[in-house]
Protein backbone atom coordinates (compact mmCIF):
# COMPACT_ATOMS: atom_id res chain seq x y z
CA UNK A 1 0.00 0.00 0.00
CA UNK A 2 1.14 3.64 -0.54
CA UNK A 3 0.22 6.77 0.92
CA UNK A 4 -0.44 10.41 -1.21
CA UNK A 5 0.21 13.58 0.65
CA UNK A 6 -3.05 14.97 -1.11
CA UNK A 7 -3.58 18.71 -2.01
CA UNK A 8 -0.48 19.80 -1.02
CA UNK A 9 0.44 23.31 -0.85
CA UNK A 10 -3.00 24.37 0.25
CA UNK A 11 -5.65 24.58 3.34
CA UNK A 12 -4.31 22.34 6.24
CA UNK A 13 -1.39 21.11 4.47
CA UNK A 14 2.11 22.44 5.58
CA UNK A 15 5.84 21.63 5.49
CA UNK A 16 6.02 19.87 9.21
CA UNK A 17 3.73 17.32 7.67
CA UNK A 18 6.60 16.34 5.08
CA UNK A 19 8.46 15.67 8.27
CA UNK A 20 5.85 14.23 10.44
CA UNK A 21 3.86 11.74 8.28
CA UNK A 22 5.14 8.72 6.41
CA UNK A 23 4.16 9.01 2.52
CA UNK A 24 5.43 7.96 -0.67
CA UNK A 25 3.76 10.59 -3.08
CA UNK A 26 3.07 14.46 -2.87
CA UNK A 27 0.35 15.20 -4.97
CA UNK A 28 0.59 19.05 -5.47
CA UNK A 29 -2.58 20.92 -5.60
CA UNK A 30 -3.99 22.01 -8.86
CA UNK A 31 -3.95 25.60 -7.92
CA UNK A 32 -0.32 25.94 -8.65
CA UNK A 33 -0.79 24.16 -12.22
CA UNK A 34 -3.40 27.14 -12.73
CA UNK A 35 -0.85 29.34 -11.91
CA UNK A 36 1.19 28.16 -14.78
CA UNK A 37 -1.63 28.06 -16.97
CA UNK A 38 0.11 31.13 -19.22
CA UNK A 39 3.22 30.56 -20.39
CA UNK A 40 3.45 34.66 -21.06
CA UNK A 41 2.45 35.35 -17.43
CA UNK A 42 4.13 32.74 -15.05
CA UNK A 43 4.03 34.22 -11.82
CA UNK A 44 7.67 33.18 -10.68
CA UNK A 45 6.94 32.45 -7.20
CA UNK A 46 4.37 30.11 -8.54
CA UNK A 47 7.69 28.62 -10.23
CA UNK A 48 10.01 28.91 -7.25
CA UNK A 49 7.09 26.83 -5.13
CA UNK A 50 6.96 23.93 -8.09
CA UNK A 51 10.20 23.31 -8.30
CA UNK A 52 10.90 23.77 -4.39
CA UNK A 53 8.59 20.73 -3.75
CA UNK A 54 9.91 19.02 -6.40
CA UNK A 55 13.71 19.42 -4.94
CA UNK A 56 12.19 18.47 -1.53
CA UNK A 57 10.30 15.56 -2.96
CA UNK A 58 13.91 14.26 -4.44
CA UNK A 59 15.68 14.51 -1.12
CA UNK A 60 12.71 12.95 0.16
CA UNK A 61 12.97 10.25 -1.89
CA UNK A 62 8.90 10.27 -2.81
CA UNK A 63 7.63 11.29 -5.63
CA UNK A 64 5.03 14.69 -7.04
CA UNK A 65 2.65 14.35 -8.90
CA UNK A 66 1.14 17.66 -10.12
CA UNK A 67 -2.64 17.96 -10.42
CA UNK A 68 -5.11 19.70 -12.47
CA UNK A 69 -3.37 19.76 -15.93
CA UNK A 70 -5.07 21.58 -18.48
CA UNK A 71 -3.28 22.80 -21.61
CA UNK A 72 0.10 22.07 -23.04
CA UNK A 73 1.73 24.91 -21.46
CA UNK A 74 1.07 23.76 -18.29
CA UNK A 75 2.70 20.21 -18.83
CA UNK A 76 5.38 21.57 -20.76
CA UNK A 77 6.43 24.29 -17.82
CA UNK A 78 5.68 21.60 -15.02
CA UNK A 79 8.33 19.06 -16.89
CA UNK A 80 10.94 21.56 -17.24
CA UNK A 81 10.49 22.02 -13.23
CA UNK A 82 11.08 18.29 -12.65
CA UNK A 83 8.08 16.87 -12.34
CA UNK A 84 7.52 13.56 -13.75
CA UNK A 85 3.89 12.66 -13.06
CA UNK A 86 0.70 14.55 -13.71
CA UNK A 87 -3.25 14.13 -13.79
CA UNK A 88 -5.45 16.01 -15.31
CA UNK A 89 -8.05 16.81 -18.13
CA UNK A 90 -4.75 17.70 -21.08
CA UNK A 91 -3.99 14.20 -20.31
CA UNK A 92 -7.15 12.03 -20.23
CA UNK A 93 -10.93 12.75 -18.63
CA UNK A 94 -12.06 10.54 -15.94
CA UNK A 95 -13.11 6.99 -17.58
CA UNK A 96 -14.17 3.40 -17.02
CA UNK A 97 -11.25 1.13 -15.82
CA UNK A 98 -11.68 -1.15 -19.23
CA UNK A 99 -11.23 2.50 -21.14
CA UNK A 100 -8.36 2.95 -19.40
CA UNK A 101 -6.81 -0.21 -19.68
CA UNK A 102 -7.61 -0.21 -24.05
CA UNK A 103 -5.58 2.97 -23.96
CA UNK A 104 -2.54 1.61 -21.86
CA UNK A 105 -2.34 -1.78 -23.38
CA UNK A 106 -0.57 -0.12 -26.73
CA UNK A 107 1.74 1.44 -24.08
CA UNK A 108 2.77 -1.48 -22.57
CA UNK A 109 5.57 -3.22 -24.10
CA UNK A 110 5.05 -7.09 -25.09
CA UNK A 111 6.41 -9.54 -22.78
CA UNK A 112 9.99 -10.65 -24.19
CA UNK A 113 9.63 -14.15 -26.36
CA UNK A 114 12.15 -17.03 -24.92
CA UNK A 115 14.22 -18.80 -27.88
CA UNK A 116 16.24 -21.59 -27.45
CA UNK A 117 19.15 -21.90 -29.05
CA UNK A 118 20.03 -25.59 -29.99
CA UNK A 119 18.91 -28.63 -29.35
CA UNK A 120 18.19 -29.95 -25.45
CA UNK A 121 19.91 -33.25 -25.15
Amino acid sequence: MSVALDDFGTGYSSLSYLEELDFDTIKLDRSFAQKLAKTSEQPHYAVAIVRAVVEIAAVLGVDVVAEGIETKAQLTTLRGLGCRYMQGYHLARPMPAPQLEELLCPLTPPAPRLQLAGHLN
